[in-house]
């Protein structure tokens, strides 16, 4: 029953028109727009996290992107 986006956070926008409760929905259903959105989100989010990644390497501080991100999955 949940009527929010996967991830509010997203850069592309018309990926939030699409609720948690919809994709769940469609993966439920076996509909193939679930795969491929949910395949969107994981790609959007894998790009997201290496442009922090290398945002972080050029401004010399991965140290501290790697124990905020890494060392809590641990």
């Amino acid at each position: 029953m949940d009527k929010t986006p996967l991830d509010k956070n997203t850069k592309i926008r018309d990926l939030n028109k699409y609720s948690k409760s919809y994709l769940n929905h469609l993966t439920n259903t076996n509909e193939i727009l679930a795969s491929m959105l949910i395949s969107l989100h994981n790609i959007n989010f894998y790009q997201e996290f290496m442009k922090q990644i290398r945002l972080s390497i050029k401004e010399n501080k991965f140290d501290d992107f790697y124990k905020k991100h890494i060392t809590r999955y641990n």
